[in-house]
């Protein structure tokens, strides 16, 4: 786990609602240009907008599909 999340940082708001990212971790994300923050619960992403929208190519339409997939048919009598 400390792996994934080696390169996360508590930060603060400023006195008027801004985050300012130390270069430091907007090197580490590859911000260079537009970027989005996505919520994942309780955290906020910081993406570049390219390598964001770039992780949804190859997403499936059917996400049943995907879960199904993934998670095999258990609860349903048939555990894959």
């Amino acid at each position: 786990i400390r792996s994934f999340t080696r390169g996360a940082t508590i930060l603060s708001l400023d006195a008027t609602g801004r985050i300012l990212l130390p270069k430091s971790l907007a090197d580490y994300a590859g911000l260079g240009g537009e970027v989005v923050l996505a919520c994942q619960l309780d955290r906020i992403e910081v993406w570049d907008k390219v390598a964001y929208d770039g992780i949804f190519d190859n997403v499936p339409e059917n996400f049943a599909s995907l879960a199904e997939e993934v998670m095999g048919k258990k609860g349903r009598g048939e555990d894959a």
